[in-house]
């Protein structure tokens, strides 16, 4: 199963998902992901692809648009939400690989177990 994140500052996420990974408090308040590119690409400059081993524990699943969480960009569309540090670890657990698209076009693949650039396309 794929889910997207759009963000800004990639490095700092994939720090803080290779520390959750290891054990230490890296993932911090909510984090969203969506199912779809479109959705996650209206929160960020770089479009992060999450690969998962399962489906994570504890997340919540709800429409955008719903009891006062609104994104105009995005309108009625899907997201997974961590609020909880149970599932943030859970979600860090279950990552097994990762990619970053960014802006112009480049494709970083990601050790999701380090935070490092593996290579660029």
């Amino acid at each position: 199963m794929k889910y997207f994140h759009g963000c800004d500052n990639p490095k700092a996420l994939f720090d803080a998902i290779a520390k959750s990974k290891r054990g230490e408090h890296g993932l911090e308040g909510e984090f969203h992901v969506a199912p779809k590119k479109s959705v996650a690409a209206n929160y960020g400059k770089y479009l992060i692809s999450f690969v998962m081993a399962a489906d994570v524990a504890g997340a919540h699943v709800g429409l955008i648009n719903k009891d006062g969480n609104a994104n105009a960009l995005v309108g009625n569309e899907v997201e997974v939400v961590m609020k909880s540090e149970a599932a943030r670890a859970d979600f860090a657990e279950k990552v097994v690989a990762a990619e970053v698209i960014c802006p112009d076009g480049r494709v970083a693949e990601m050790d999701v177990n380090s935070g490092e650039i593996v290579c660029v396309r």
